[in-house]
């Protein structure tokens, strides 16, 4: 049978909130699901920042009927009021007391530098609000582990905002994986890297803000591969310094009883950022950039393998997509927006559900993969 494209819409990951109710239950009576006023809720977001990627959700947010933009929070009154002009927010605060004050705030979403996620998130668990918390969930493991103590003390929702484990195109990785379609895992390959020119004040330099190529971009590829095999048995790899003292460039060798990881990240270059699993029957591949997930190859059989590797080497990407041959897949998941909404909807879920944390992203992945860049960055820069 020769090789095919198919294009899979998410639709079924965008369920109404009576829909998911009525799974929850294991029925669909419609008179249960009006009557269940939880169901039917819509969750006030309330969002600390106002960058790029708070800007990106807010978006984003507009998507699910569910859901509503109630507040922003900024350190300046007149750009917390700009963004709620452009997003619709119902209000704009500067000052953090009375933003987590506001009733009609369901869940804080954080997006402020890496270095605010701690004691921003506990001042939301302390006020009794759910938390999603832009990656990485905190600069090191121990202050995730003092947010994972403080949300089961408070019994409050909190949850690392790794969205790429959402998309549609790497829960469909997952379930080809569990599956056992490529068989056994027996090695990962993955490279997210962007050329930044340095400046020290930029969050991505500046140590002081939570900076690095570990914890700005390494998390992406250590959270998925831990993700698909758990934590690994033994970690090694090097790292290069950037004029601040935060890692320019970091590889990652993750070992497993049988199998390997082998994972680079940087600030300094443009890589292929594309992420590779290969199984004693075959490998899937994520194409560039492999955080939007809409691309995924699958190659079943020994002929596909070799002409994707072949791909690889020659950068015959594009022309290997054209043309058929046994064994070879392309799989196409397109979406609208940034992908940043399938996350929100998974939140909201959760907490109809009664729950305080979520299968897909649990607190104690979240910790792993912080524990992972602790353990390289404690040794030397070799370079």
């Amino acid at each position: 049978m020769a090789g095919s494209t198919l294009t899979l819409f998410p639709l079924i990951l965008h369920k109404t909130a009576a829909d998911s109710a009525a799974q929850n239950r294991g029925g669909t009576d419609l008179t249960d699901i009006r009557s269940d006023a939880t169901a039917l809720k819509t969750f006030g977001w309330g969002i600390v920042g106002t960058g790029r990627i708070a800007s990106d959700f807010a978006s984003d947010l507009r998507q699910l009927s569910d859901a509503r933009l109630a507040a922003v929070l900024s350190r300046d009154q007149s750009s917390a009021d700009l963004f709620a002009k452009k997003s619709a927010a119902v209000h704009a605060y500067n000052d953090i007391d009375r933003f987590m004050a506001d009733k009609t705030i369901d869940i804080v979403y954080i997006a402020s530098p890496n270095s605010m996620h701690l004691p921003q998130a506990l001042r939301a668990i302390r006020a009794g609000k759910a938390v999603l918390i832009e990656k990485p969930v905190a600069p090191s493991e121990p202050e995730a582990e003092v947010l994972r103590r403080e949300a089961l003390r408070n019994n409050v929702f909190v949850m690392e905002a790794m969205w790429v484990r959402f998309l549609p195109g790497m829960v469909a990785v997952k379930d080809i994986i569990d599956a056992g379609t490529i068989g056994a895992i027996q090695s990962i390959s993955g490279t997210l890297s962007w050329r930044n020119d340095f400046d020290p004040q930029s969050r991505l330099f500046n140590k002081a803000l939570g900076g690095g190529a570990s914890l700005d971009l390494g998390v992406y590829l250590l959270s998925l591969t831990m993700h698909l095999l758990g934590e690994p048995e033994k970690i090694s790899g090097s790292w290069q310094a950037a004029p601040s003292g935060v890692d320019m460039r970091a590889s990652y060798r993750l070992h497993y009883p049988n199998a390997v990881a082998e994972l680079e990240c940087g600030l300094d270059r443009n890589l292929a950022n594309t992420f590779e699993i290969k199984g004693s029957k075959g490998t899937v591949r994520i194409s560039d950039p492999f955080v939007r997930a809409r691309r995924i190859e699958v190659a079943t059989r020994r002929l596909a393998n070799l002409a994707m590797s072949f791909a690889k080497r020659g950068g015959a990407e594009k022309l290997l997509a054209r043309l058929p041959f046994p064994g070879h897949k392309v799989l196409q998941f397109p979406y609208v927006g940034h992908g940043l909404s399938f996350q929100a909807q998974a939140v909201m879920d959760a907490l109809r559900r009664g729950e305080t944390g979520h299968e897909m992203m649990p607190m104690s992945e979240s910790a792993a993969v912080l524990r992972a860049i602790s353990m390289l960055l404690a040794h030397p820069p070799s370079g």
